[in-house]
């Protein structure tokens, strides 16, 4: 992608600029300190490191923008690495395109549209097989419903205590009461068990005819390789999209610390050479108090000046 280049060749010129910045600062900053350590005391003017440290603190927040940034633009480059062979496709001819895919006058092209358009008798059958199964399936639990509700609606109303004394006036031995009442109710437990037993298997057919109904509805090989083509040309599509997208918001980031960066370059060299000059001012001075101060010295007894 040509506005991806682009976008990495303007984060090479901000970073050259924001690095030619700081080497200013460094070399005006380094000339301040091996002047100070010569003349010490006599050396007058500010410390540059501190009339540098706006300067410098702008320059550590644009630097930490672009690192921020270009850790952004790898992750983008490395998904275009991940996504060159698909992004080729869409860069290839229409022409070519069409003759991958298999346009309307391509005879496999016509036959799949129309194995697709018309569905086959087996695969009409194997459909309405497997409707017949789902509506099984759904009485199935229709009944299974009808018990549990009935089940339930019974042992609500049912005062267990009065129907064991029922159960023992009637049979006269307590045990014989209570198996008498537990099958009343196991009768119903063995129905629901039978019928969730018909309803797993239910399933599993259902689930065995969706198979079969899938694999021979998408048995056409032709088929499959146009869907395939079509699937990776739409995500194409999605990462061209999506890495332009990036590549436009790099570039319009880029450009705008390019400009503040070139301005922040400018106050630094401007800033140079106002310290350039004010730092030969000094010495001019520095020298001029030494040479008056050799004219006011006191020859000694050889009649040499003290240095």
């Amino acid at each position: 992608m040509q506005r991806a280049e682009e976008c990495l060749n303007l984060r090479t010129t901000v970073r050259e600029l924001h690095r030619e910045a700081v080497s200013i600062l460094d070399a005006e900053e380094a000339e301040d300190r091996k002047l100070r350590a010569q003349f010490e005391a006599r050396w007058t003017p500010s410390v540059s490191s501190t009339i540098n440290e706006p300067l410098r603190k702008e320059l550590a927040a644009h630097d930490s923008h672009l690192t921020l940034a270009s850790q952004s633009d790898d992750r983008v480059q490395a998904r275009l690495a991940e996504a060159r062979s698909l992004l080729d496709r869409i860069a290839l001819p229409l022409v070519q395109l069409d003759s991958m895919v298999a346009g309307a006058d391509d005879p496999a092209y016509q036959a799949g549209a129309a194995a697709a358009n018309m569905p086959s008798a087996r695969v009409k059958d194997m459909a309405a097989k497997m409707r017949g199964l789902v509506e099984s399936t759904e009485k199935l639990f229709g009944q299974r419903e009808t018990e549990r509700l009935a089940f339930l609606t019974r042992v609500q109303e049912q005062d267990p205590v009065q129907a064991l004394l029922a159960q023992v006036q009637i049979t006269k031995a307590t045990e014989s009461a209570i198996a008498a009442l537990l099958a009343e109710f196991n009768g119903t437990r063995q129905s629901l068990m039978q019928l969730q037993e018909q309803i797993d298997a239910a399933l599993l057919g259902v689930e065995a005819a969706g198979k079969e109904l899938q694999s021979v509805a998408t048995s056409n090989e032709e088929l499959r390789r146009r869907e395939s083509l079509l699937s990776d040309l739409s995500k194409a599509v999605d990462v061209y999209e999506d890495l332009d997208r990036h590549s436009k918001e790099g570039l319009v980031f880029y450009t705008a610390r390019m400009e503040q960066i070139r301005r922040l370059k400018e106050r630094a060299s401007d800033l140079k050479v106002a310290r350039d000059v004010e730092r030969r001012d000094v010495l001019d001075n520095i020298a001029a108090q030494a040479h008056a101060a050799r004219a006011l010295a006191v020859p000694d007894a050889s009649g040499a000046l003290p240095i």
